[in-house]
C-alpha cells in the first residue's frame, strides 16, 4: 500500500463522507483468547491490553502503520500519549 506521507509524517486521513453517507473506515477485530494470553504473558490487566489494542486499531483505520521505522515511532508515540491520558502505562 502506498502512503501519501513521507516516513514518520502524519498519514493522509481518509475522506469523511457526509452525514447521509459516512465513509466506513474499516473493522477492528480483537481475539479474546489471544488478547487474554498476551495480557497474562505481559503481566498486565486484560482491560489495559484491550484498550491499547483498540487505540492501535483505530490508528490503523485512520491510515497509520508501523512498517517503516519512522512510521512506527510516530504511531507508537501517539499510542503511548493516548494511553497515558487514560492513566495507562507505556506498553512498549
Amino acid at each position: 500500500e502506498e502512503r501519501g506521507a513521507a516516513e514518520g509524517e502524519l498519514p493522509d486521513l481518509p475522506e469523511p463522507g457526509d452525514a447521509d453517507d459516512p465513509e466506513s473506515l474499516g473493522d477492528i477485530a480483537i481475539s479474546y483468547d489471544t488478547c487474554a494470553a498476551e495480557a497474562a504473558e505481559a503481566g498486565k490487566p486484560l482491560a489495559d491490553h484491550v484498550t491499547h489494542l483498540v487505540i492501535h486499531g483505530v490508528l490503523h483505520v485512520l491510515g497509520y502503520d508501523h512498517i517503516r521505522d519512522g512510521d512506527a515511532t510516530l504511531m507508537e508515540g501517539i499510542e503511548v500519549r493516548a494511553l497515558a491520558r487514560l492513566g495507562l502505562s507505556d506498553p512498549y
